[in-house]
């Protein structure tokens, strides 16, 4: 079987292969996170997921997959001793992965900000509005 075979048959079998796989991954992360205590579950997803887009944002381009975990890892691990709340490693990784399948599933995108009016700046006097109808006179002031 040639390399262009065994490529065309992986990309014929993807679609029954990984959702189980996924299906999988899903019922251990619920199970590791099950472990957790209740009243600590979202804020350590939380601190998961903020880590893992932190490191997504910074650090893709350089590090590859085990790396960026490692530095989510570090990450949750830091924020989590600050706040006393101790976890295991098997529920870290596991929150990293659900982190990173939420990632997938809706990436963060960053949008410059646009400034409102360029070049406009306010008045050096303050400005008085005609009133429309009953409503009582807006006077603006200058910002120093």
């Amino acid at each position: 079987m040639s390399a262009l075979e065994l490529n065309a048959l992986l990309l014929a079998l993807a679609p029954y292969i990984v959702p189980p796989l996924v299906a999988g991954l899903v019922y251990v992360v619920n199970g590791a996170i099950a472990k957790t205590p209740v009243n600590v579950r979202s804020v350590v997803a939380d601190v998961a997921h903020t880590a893992v887009a932190a490191t997504e944002m910074t650090a893709s381009s350089q590090l590859n997959g085990a790396g960026k975990k490692q530095v989510a890892t570090e990450l949750i691990e830091k924020q989590l001793s600050t706040m006393g709340v101790k976890v295991d490693n098997a529920t870290i990784s596991a929150l990293i992965e659900q982190a990173v399948l939420a990632l997938k599933a809706n990436p963060i995108t960053l949008n410059a900000p646009v400034p409102a009016a360029v070049g406009v700046s306010l008045p050096a006097t303050p400005v008085v509005s005609a009133p429309v109808s009953d409503q009582p006179v807006v006077q603006a002031q200058a910002q120093s």
